[in-house]
């Protein structure tokens, strides 16, 4: 009857047990029980560990009786530090005391918890034993155990550099949406950040929070009806934000040395009113009064401003981050100072869903709901395969965090509704998050169209006559551009709704405890601190993604970025296995495309469904490399390949031949400079409008997919340099989210010694240049590499 301690834990709280009491003569009192053995206490101290005993950075132990199992309400702590190892107690005569761990075995405190370990069992089972045979029992009870855990004070320093991130990429993205509006112009800079082109001043004034706001007027369109100041929508610009003021067109006319050199100048848009057609801003960077009233109430001049930085997501990055800190539950939770636990069922009660009772059967079956054992696996109504069902079973069943790993096409989506469906046929309530507005559409809505639902999608149950599952829908926020998310679910009460959809970012509205499960989508396309804000409004927290492909903050063609991890790579880091399930079986990709990437990326565990095993363009093998010679050439900071630009070209009439349409080409290329090479290339060489192909670069095409797929990775050189391909950590990743878009055909465009390189001044450690060299290899046994010289037809 061995590891009680696991089913013990159940019974113990720290805040009421005591610390154990002994007398110098009661500490020696063994009770006559057999020492022969000792107690094992590296045993003891792992058992501790992974029953979640670790208080404060001091493993707590209870106590039983000396001769049965049953709990004494009381407990010593043990501690290792630079002097030794040290069991604590309570002495009467000293206070507070410590026993060496050499001195321990012959000790009452060994008698009262050798049945913590393997080597002693009780003649009975103690009440808490759920059942005779308690090692069975434990193999079968699922956890999550901490493989690192933080102290009290690397936890608070950890918790210190979320903070001092979020300042940072907050001051970063300060500086380069400035440098953005110095070197582009104002329509491409408002296009990102928002603007008013055209703005009048109108003096100054004061507000209860700003002593002097410097007011404008935006003319309107039609004077003679003006339509209320829409500052969100029409301009893309939020209360509160940081803006820059600058004169009309940039301030051409500046005469060089003028005081207006100072132009633009950073402000804070400090209030709005929709029907005066106003807007107000606060100058606090150092300037003079003098100087910012002659300045900025010039009513001979024209003024523009456009967006610098909104601070609202930072703020609340910022909140959440101090939330979870202050709440011990959840800091333990992320700090690997808990073993995360499920329940024998699922998270809320099973039950089976009646039919419509207008339904003309007047006895009609109960609908099977719920049903993770069966061949066809349901859960919330909802068919899935079994490795989908596994994940939604422990999603359900998990009391704290569970990651679902999903890579490409391998129904995650379709994972996640189930699994909200279940809980609100419960009567739960779910938020369904992700860091982008377009991720969290995505849940909702899917592939819907305004009078075509997505089946399965959640919005085509909530739509659905004959569905008897209530299903009501909020979205946060007005910055969909999806239009059944618009038409639908915008404005609904989020109080009465039993989904709410909002980005990350937006959670932020909802205090602690809405929610009964929050699910974050694309989690690891999200920064920690980003990925807090919806875990501090819900109980418990699903994390949806794939650690594999790009993470939240990427390098860019002229810059290498560290890697900032997500919260679902920081978890599946700090516990075992125990905390995630892959879905292993993708529905996206012929079997001949998908196979590399699985091996590669996967440890080749990815399977193909029999759908899509054998999907192809008639006329065209699945795969296929073409390996030629560049040469590259810059572009600015970017890399464009003419050579390579001729061969998308003629893939893509080759496709076009074969009756593939010009919305179902992707062509994705790493560098920016590319994407105009090869629209100029197609606009002179392709009778059909090429316009409707997707070209875009590998980092924007994550998420999405086509049925023909053709790269261009434009390295082409002697020195081996392949840049931000090759880096060690986001290659691989940067890689996989290329290979995995296509569903029936697949182009490989690259000169393959080139990107097989590593560059003399790095060594292999610094590239990932072996995945691509893998590849190549794979293509060639294969034997669909096409080699310099060989006829491309």
């Amino acid at each position: 009857m061995n590891n009680l301690l696991t089913q013990a834990v159940t019974q113990f709280q720290p805040s009421d047990f005591q610390l154990a009491t002994f007398s110098q003569q009661k500490l020696l009192k063994t009770n006559d029980w057999e020492t022969e053995h000792g107690v094992d206490i590296t045993w003891l101290k792992s058992n501790a560990m992974s029953a979640e005993l670790l208080v404060g950075g001091v493993l707590h132990i209870p106590l039983h009786e000396p001769n049965s199992a049953e709990l004494t309400g009381e407990y010593i702590e043990f501690k290792d530090t630079k002097f030794g190892e040290y069991f604590i107690y309570d002495d009467p005569s000293r206070g507070r005391s410590r026993l060496s761990v050499n001195s321990f075995s012959n000790t009452a405190i060994a008698s009262q918890v050798r049945y913590w370990t393997n080597d002693y069992q009780p003649q009975s089972a103690p009440s808490y034993a759920t059942s005779a045979d308690t090692t069975a029992e434990h193999q079968n009870k699922l956890e999550a155990n901490a493989i690192s855990s933080m102290s009290d004070s690397e936890s608070k320093k950890w918790f210190s550099e979320l903070t001092n991130f979020v300042n940072s990429l907050e001051s970063d993205t300060r500086e380069e949406n400035r440098n953005s509006y110095l070197n582009s112009s104002f329509r491409s800079h408002a296009r990102n950040h928002g603007g008013i082109q055209q703005l009048l001043p109108m003096g100054t004034t004061s507000t209860s929070t700003h002593e002097r706001v410097y007011k404008f007027v935006v003319p309107a369109e039609e004077e003679d009806n003006p339509r209320p100041l829409d500052l969100i929508g029409d301009y893309g610009l939020f209360p509160k934000s940081e803006v820059l003021v600058d004169l009309h067109n940039g301030s051409d006319d500046q005469r060089e040395g003028s005081e207006y050199a100072k132009f633009p100048i950073k402000a804070e848009l400090a209030f709005w009113s929709e029907n005066e057609r106003s807007i107000g801003i606060s100058v606090s960077q150092k300037h003079s009064k003098r100087f910012l009233d002659r300045a900025l109430t010039d009513d001979t001049e024209l003024y523009q401003i456009v967006g610098l930085l909104n601070r609202v997501p930072y703020k609340r990055e910022r909140d959440a981050i101090e939330q979870i800190q202050s709440n011990s539950e959840k800091r333990r939770v992320l700090t690997g100072n808990k073993r995360l636990t499920f329940r024998p069922d699922f998270a809320i009660a099973t039950r089976d869903i009646q039919p419509d009772p207008t339904d003309e059967d007047p006895n009609p079956d109960p609908v099977r709901f719920y049903d993770t054992t069966s061949d066809t696996p349901l859960v919330g109504g909802v068919k899935l395969n079994e490795y989908q069902a596994e994940a939604a079973e422990l999603c359900l069943r998990s009391k704290e965090v569970y990651c679902i790993h999903g890579p490409p096409g391998t129904g995650k989506t379709r994972t996640l509704n189930a699994i909200a469906r279940q809980v609100i046929a419960e009567g739960g309530t779910v938020l369904m998050s992700a860091h982008s507005n377009q991720a969290v559409d995505n849940l909702l809505v899917g592939d819907s169209a305004p009078n075509t639902p997505d089946e399965g999608s959640l919005h085509a149950l909530s739509q659905d006559p004959n569905e008897t599952l209530d299903i009501s829908i909020s979205r946060v926020g007005t910055n969909s551009s999806d239009k059944v998310v618009q038409k639908h679910y915008i404005g609904e009460s989020t109080s009465s709704a039993n989904i709410v959809g909002a980005t990350t970012s937006a959670a932020d509205m909802f205090d602690a405890g809405t929610f009964d499960l929050a699910i974050v989508d694309e989690a690891t396309q999200a920064s920690i601190p980003a990925t807090l804000v919806p875990y501090t409004c819900a109980d418990k927290l699903i994390l949806a993604g794939d650690h594999k492909q790009l993470p939240p903050y990427k390098s860019t063609e002229a810059e290498e970025r560290p890697i900032y991890v997500s919260l679902f790579e920081h978890m599946i880091e700090t516990y075992d296995t125990g905390i995630q399930t892959m879905l292993q079986r993708q529905y996206r990709m012929n079997e001949q495309i998908a196979e590399f990437p699985s091996q590669a990326f996967y440890n080749s565990s990815l399977e193909t469904a029999d759908r899509n095993t054998n999907w192809t363009v008639p006329g065209e093998p699945p795969l296929i490399g073409i390996n030629i010679d560049g040469p590259e050439s810059s572009s600015g900071t970017s890399k464009k390949n003419e050579r390579e630009a001729r061969v998308v070209t003629k893939r893509v009439k080759a496709l076009a031949e074969k009756s593939v349409r010009m919305s179902d080409i992707g062509i994705i290329t790493p560098y920016s400079a590319q994407i105009p090479t090869i629209k100029q290339h197609l606009h002179n060489h392709v009778e059909e409008r090429t316009n409707r192909i997707t070209i875009d670069t590998i980092d924007a095409f994550q998420g999405s997919e086509r049925e023909a797929i053709i790269i261009s990775f434009v390295r082409s050189n002697d020195t081996g340099e392949s840049g931000f391909l090759t880096l060690p950590d986001e290659g691989p990743r940067r890689l996989n989210v290329a290979l995995t878009r296509a569903k029936k055909h697949l182009s490989i465009i690259a000169d393959f010694e080139t990107l097989s390189q590593t560059p003399n001044y790095r060594s292999e450690q610094e590239t990932s240049s072996q995945v691509y060299a893998e590849l190549a290899e794979f293509l060639r046994n294969q034997e669909v590499m096409l080699e310099p010289g060989m006829k491309l037809e």
